[in-house]
C-alpha cells in the first residue's frame, strides 16, 4: 500500500511539475514582453501631443503651451547605436555664456566617446556639450568645451537606467563655470573655464560627426539661453521624461523625439533624424519621479 501511495505521488509532482515549469516559461515570457510592466498600460502622450505656439501678439511677452500637456510618459523614445545614428538640426540661437541643456537619457553601455548633445558640430574647435565617458574614463559623464577640451567630472551612471542630465553654463568674470545636473541633483562644478568658442550649426544628438555614437535611447531635448537655476532643474526632473519646458520665454529648441525629430519651441529648429529607431518599448530602467 505504501509503494502505491509513493508512486502515486510521484505522478502527481511529474505531472504537476511539468504544468507549473510551463506556466512559469510563459509568465517568464510575458514578464518579457513588458505585460507586467505598469508603464505598458499608464496613458501616453502622442507625438505632438504638446507644444508652444509663439502668436505674434504675445512675442514680446512670452510664449505659451498648447495642445494636452499632461506631462504623461511619451509613446516613443529615440534609440540610437546603429551606425551614424544621430539628429541634427540649425542650432538654436544661444549666448555662449548662458546657456542650459536638459535631457533624458538611458545608456546600454559604458563604453567611453557618447555624445548625448553638442550644440555645434565637432573638429571645428566650437561647441560644447555633454557626452559619457568623452575623453575621459568610460562610465563617467564629461563637458565637452569648444571641442578641444574635455572635463571630466568623475560622475559615474548605471547603464540600462533613465537619467535627466542637464548642464548650466554661467558667465563668471569673464570666465564660464559649468554646473552639471544628475536627476535634479547638483554633482559637478567646474572652475571656471575660457568662454568657448562660439558654436555653429549644427547642434547634434546621439552623435557629433566624430564617431561618438551613442548607445541607447535619449528623449526630452530642451535648450534654453539663460542659465536656469538649481530649482528650475529639480522642477524639469520632477516632470518626468514628459515633462513640458519651465521657462517658455527662454526657450529656444524642445525636441521631444517622441516618434519624430520635430521642435516643438515655436522656434521652428526642426531635426533631421538618421539612423534612428522610435521605440515603443522603453519601459525598462524607468522609474518616475
Amino acid at each position: 500500500m505504501q509503494r502505491k501511495r509513493s508512486q502515486a505521488a510521484i505522478e502527481y509532482l511529474t505531472t504537476y511539475g511539468w504544468a507549473i515549469m510551463i506556466l512559469a516559461v510563459a509568465a517568464l515570457v510575458l514578464f518579457s514582453l513588458g505585460l507586467f510592466d505598469p508603464y505598458t498600460y499608464a496613458p501616453k502622450a502622442q507625438p505632438g501631443a504638446c507644444y508652444v505656439i509663439r502668436p505674434q501678439a504675445v512675442i514680446d511677452t512670452g510664449a505659451y503651451l498648447s495642445g494636452t500637456c499632461t506631462n504623461e510618459i511619451p509613446q516613443y523614445v529615440t534609440r540610437f547605436g546603429v551606425a551614424n545614428s544621430s539628429v541634427s538640426a540649425r542650432l538654436p540661437t544661444s549666448a555662449v555664456a548662458s546657456t542650459s541643456i536638459s535631457a533624458w537619457f538611458l545608456s546600454a553601455s559604458s563604453t567611453q566617446g557618447q555624445t548625448v548633445v553638442l550644440l555645434g558640430s565637432n573638429g571645428g574647435n566650437n561647441g560644447y556639450g555633454i557626452y559619457l565617458g568623452g575623453g575621459c574614463v568610460g562610465g563617467t559623464l564629461t563637458i565637452l568645451e569648444s571641442a578641444v577640451r574635455w572635463i571630466c567630472t568623475g560622475v559615474t551612471y548605471t547603464t540600462n537606467t533613465w537619467y535627466n542630465i542637464a548642464l548650466v553654463s554661467m558667465p563668471s568674470s569673464g570666465n564660464v563655470v559649468y554646473n552639471l545636473y544628475l536627476n535634479g541633483n547638483a554633482v559637478y562644478t567646474s572652475p571656471p573655464e575660457s568662454l568657448p568658442i562660439t558654436p555653429v550649426s549644427p547642434m547634434l544628438i546621439g552623435n557629433d560627426n566624430a564617431n561618438r555614437n551613442f548607445n541607447g535611447s535619449i528623449s526630452n531635448v530642451q535648450i534654453y539661453n539663460t542659465s536656469l537655476s538649481t530649482n528650475d532643474i529639480i522642477a524639469l526632473y520632477d516632470e518626468g521624461i514628459g515633462g513640458e519646458p519651465i521657462n517658455i520665454q527662454n526657450l529656444v529648441g524642445w525636441w521631444p523625439l517622441n516618434g519624430n525629430a520635430n521642435d516643438y519651441s515655436g522656434n521652428n529648429n526642426t531635426g533631421i533624424p538618421n539612423n534612428v529607431i522610435y521605440d515603443s518599448k522603453w519601459y525598462s530602467g524607468y522609474a518616475r519621479p
